[in-house]
């Protein structure tokens, strides 16, 4: 019996010094935390901005090119329609524009209707019908005689010229890197003013996506010419920029 009483003794005071020690080690996380928290706030940083802007010249144009048409009758419309935008899709075909590079975006078939104050009421007048297509071009040179060749077949509906380039992420790239060079050229300058030296990077952040805006306005609009031309209609495609920005943590000493 004392034998067993002394074993149940021993167990009870094992189970206290378990339960003793996994409050104490409650208590004491907290200051683990902390002290792991301080450890990752790093002391003797700065935040420094980068920003760095390629300027190139584009090498691609998009341009929006369609047919209206109206008529009484719906069909109608339509067939004239369809019949335009045919030879506009073979001329385009003469200037070398490949079909993955013809889109269409639009294609609209609206009732037109004027409000007769007699009958007090809008009476039908007519059918409109637009169809769009999106033509990516891919030697830039070529857009005032591509205006040209597809207004003498039939388009009467040419909008929205922009440009761009099929190095779009090779260009970012180097953005960035400019972006860079311009945060360590802050950093140094500041670590300087008080004379400590800036280490590596300590983290980086890059704020950009890769995108690319015109320094000027590249755009055209051009509409309603159904009489043919017989010289290229000039555009002139501006240059583009291509920025990137970065945040960057460096240390010092």
């Amino acid at each position: 019996m004392k034998s067993r009483s002394k074993i149940v003794s021993i167990s009870l005071l094992l189970i206290m010094v378990l339960i003793v020690g996994y409050l104490f080690g409650l208590q004491s996380q907290p200051e683990n935390n902390a002290f792991a928290q301080e450890e990752d706030v790093s002391e003797n940083t700065i935040n420094v901005s980068g920003e760095g802007t390629i300027q190139i010249k584009p090498n691609i144009a998009y341009i929006e090119i369609g047919v209206e048409t109206e008529d009484e009758n719906s069909h109608q419309a339509q067939m004239e329609n369809s019949k335009k935008m045919n030879n506009i899709m073979k001329e385009l075909k003469k200037v070398n524009i490949k079909d993955d590079d013809i889109k269409t975006v639009q294609y609209n078939i609206m009732t037109l209707r004027r409000y007769d104050k007699e009958k007090q009421e809008n009476i039908i007048t007519g059918y409109k019908v637009m169809n769009v297509a999106k033509v990516t071009i891919k030697d830039i040179d070529d857009v005032g005689k591509i205006i040209d060749s597809v207004s003498k077949a039939g388009s009467n509906y040419i909008r929205s010229i922009s440009f761009g380039t099929d190095k779009q992420e090779e260009y970012y790239l180097q953005a960035l890197k400019v972006a860079m060079n311009n945060a360590e050229s802050k950093a140094k300058a500041l670590a300087g003013s008080f004379e400590a030296t800036i280490n590596k990077p300590y983290k980086v952040y890059e704020n950009s996506s890769m995108k690319y805006s015109a320094m000027d306005d590249n755009r055209y609009a051009y509409s309603g010419l159904e009489k043919s031309v017989s010289y290229d209609t000039p555009v002139i495609a501006g240059d583009l920029e291509i920025k990137a920005t970065v945040s960057v943590i460096y240390k010092y000493e």
